[in-house]
């Protein structure tokens, strides 16, 4: 799928590019807190408010480089070209995981902080 993905958006074969950088970031900086995540839901072993913020600044941070990748893609008119439905489907349903998700996990976030229980 990656290599197919890569024919719609040549920036992911670009090492100095948006959609590169932030796949390599989210790839190494969001595995330590989602597996604390992970852990924490299953043992709870730290307060839920604490889980909360951790959740916070994941999901949030996740969300944000989705947002931000996809407005570079339509900015720079990298789906020109290419079939509007294959483009949809490929780039915009492999895509909304990743809004859909951390935007759930943003919700349940707040909801720990503020109840302050699991």
């Amino acid at each position: 799928m990656w290599s197919y993905y890569a024919r719609l958006d040549r920036s992911y074969l670009d090492q100095n590019s948006y959609g590169y950088v932030i796949d390599v970031c989210n790839g190494l900086f969001t595995l330590l807190p989602s597996v604390f995540i992970l852990a924490m839901m299953t043992w709870q072993a730290v307060p839920a408010r604490a889980l909360g913020m951790v959740m916070l600044a994941t999901f949030y941070q996740m969300l944000y480089g989705t947002l931000a990748y996809f407005f570079a893609y339509l900015r720079n008119q990298r789906g020109r070209g290419h079939p509007l439905g294959r483009v949809l489907m490929l780039v915009g349903a492999s895509n909304s995981v990743w809004i859909v998700f951390p935007a759930i996990g943003i919700g349940l976030a707040a909801q720990l902080i503020a109840s302050g229980a699991y």
